[in-house]
């Protein structure tokens, strides 16, 4: 049994009167100053449990019962749930580190007038970007760069998603309810997103693709029902809002990352003019098509994250 200084007036840490096992002014509890080896176990032992507890029953619920969790921290129930932040940070780690392990997916044709062609991350790569590497170079540097900016970005773009929601919904709440609602989305996407790395791993392209598609439908129906438990709507209007403020952030997404991998790719080419001369072009880098796809296909596999890979002209182009 842990040592509980009973007889204990004041708290070792704040100085503070005590009135129980626990101080009232800082929360510290009133343990020994001097702990046997047993005390230390069982200390650290309720520490473990009680967090991963906690952690664990959050996870269940935030995916078995969309936005229930959003609603209890809006109502203030908050102490037996891990924080929305805490969440968005579990899952986005564990789709990021999947993601970076995940294996390189690519092609390579051949064009009349761009001559070889190679597909990844998204893109299409011809001309001098190619000369003087391999197609496993490049795909794994575009692989490296695309997941340095994609956490940055997502990061930034959370506040976005729920000032969109707020726009969609038009609920009379304060932005920061709109925060939880939008935090714990993110961590039932990434958690999703996972799911599709995970598929990767199989390689074989049709298995990726069915879990990119399958993905995609369970975020447009998990937003939905999680828009409809926060906010009160009917079926029919969570639905349309649900994919309104789902399009919309996409778009914003698309266009911003764009932006991002155009600064990028101009600072990288002012940085390779400075070390020597170069001939790199940038008609040469273009969107694939082919390879468009909601976030939920990986980020070696959609167009989304092609705005975190700043191009370097190769050194033995010529």
């Amino acid at each position: 049994m842990s040592s509980v200084v009973i007889d204990q007036s004041n708290c070792l840490n704040c100085q503070a009167p005590l009135a129980g096992a626990f101080c009232a002014a800082c929360g510290q509890k009133a343990s020994a100053p001097n702990p046997t080896f047993h005390d230390f176990l069982h200390e650290l032992s309720h520490e473990l449990l009680h967090v991963d507890g906690r952690l664990f029953q959050s996870i269940r619920l935030l995916f078995t019962r969309p936005g229930f969790l959003t609603r209890e921290h809006i109502e203030g129930r908050r102490a037996s749930y891990a924080a929305p932040m805490r969440l968005y940070l579990t899952f986005s780690l564990i789709y990021f580190v999947l993601a970076v392990y995940a294996p390189l997916e690519m092609s390579v044709r051949m064009d009349a007038k761009r001559g070889r062609v190679l597909h990844t991350g998204g893109l299409a790569l011809s001309g001098d970007i190619l000369a003087g590497r391999t197609d496993e170079e490049v795909a794994e540097w575009i692989h490296r760069m695309q997941h340095e900016w994609m956490p940055r970005m997502m990061f930034v773009m959370v506040p976005v998603f729920a000032l969109f929601t707020a726009r969609a919904v038009r609920p009379k709440r304060r932005f920061p309810q709109h925060l939880y609602f939008a935090l714990h989305a993110h961590a039932a996407w990434f958690g999703i997103f996972s799911l599709v790395e995970v598929a990767r791993f199989a390689h074989v392209p049709a298995v990726s693709a069915g879990a990119a598609i399958a993905a995609a439908a369970a975020i447009v129906i998990y937003t939905t029902i999680a828009v409809r438990a926060v906010y009160g709507k009917t079926w029919l209007r969570a639905g349309l809002q649900s994919v309104t403020t789902l399009f919309g952030y996409l778009a914003l997404l698309v266009i911003v990352m764009v932006g991002l991998f155009i600064t990028l790719y101009l600072a990288d080419v002012t940085k390779a003019k400075k070390a020597g001369p170069s001939q790199a072009r940038l008609h040469q880098i273009r969107i694939d098509p082919a390879a468009a796809q909601c976030a939920s296909a990986g980020a070696s596999g959609c167009f989304l994250c092609l705005p975190r890979m700043p191009l370097k002209p190769s050194s033995n182009s010529v």
